[in-house]
């Protein structure tokens, strides 16, 4: 049997999401909680006053960051394609004064209005975007930014994928492991979106 390449789309990547949310030996594999509080110390000092910020963690995952988030005392909100991984994060945050829920989100419109956060982070996401959604996610990313507000992102630089790909033993179908559809280097970051 010849080995192909998936043809990722947004059901197979939800479905992987979903799978990897569930699956408990995973969660150590987690950027967020590899690093989630290094990540609010750094957004500390990029912006004026983090306490007194309302952040939107896009890709949220299980909620490793948001957590964290809500240690300090920060307002937070999250969302996230995989439903497994919004429930982990209610799970994770529900009982901090400062969590301002999680939703899952179809990539399309984010459900927040115009000009709504002083601070957005995408950690670790983007490469799980396809390439064809990019430009909407940014803007929709920049439509709920505040004039003046920091956006954080994060990503692998230069991935080499063969050292992250599986082939699938029924099917015989070769995929990266957790579903990166994208890699990007610093110079292919900064083309992304028209060089926003």
């Amino acid at each position: 049997m010849e080995r192909k390449h998936i043809v990722w789309n947004v059901e197979k990547l939800n479905r992987l999401q979903d799978f990897l949310a569930t699956t408990s030996q995973s969660e150590a594999n987690y950027f967020g909680y590899q690093v989630g509080e290094s990540i609010v110390e750094f957004c500390s000092y990029f912006v004026n006053d983090i306490n007194k910020c309302d952040v939107l963690d896009y890709g949220c995952g299980l909620g490793h960051i948001m957590k964290c988030f809500c240690q300090k005392k920060v307002n937070v909100w999250g969302v996230d394609i995989s439903k497994e991984a919004v429930t982990a994060s209610k799970d994770r945050c529900g009982n901090s004064f400062y969590f301002h829920g999680v939703r899952t989100f179809d990539g399309g419109r984010l459900p927040y209005e115009d000009n709504r956060f002083d601070l957005i982070t995408c950690t670790e996401c983007i490469e799980h975007i396809l390439p064809e959604h990019i430009d909407g996610v940014l803007d929709e990313i920049y439509r709920v930014l505040k004039p003046g507000g920091r956006f954080l992102i994060t990503t692998r630089n230069e991935e080499n994928f063969a050292f992250s790909e599986l082939c699938c033993l029924e099917c015989n179908t070769i995929y990266h492991r957790v579903g990166h559809v994208n890699w990007y280097s610093v110079k292919s970051l900064k083309k992304t979106h028209g060089g926003t």
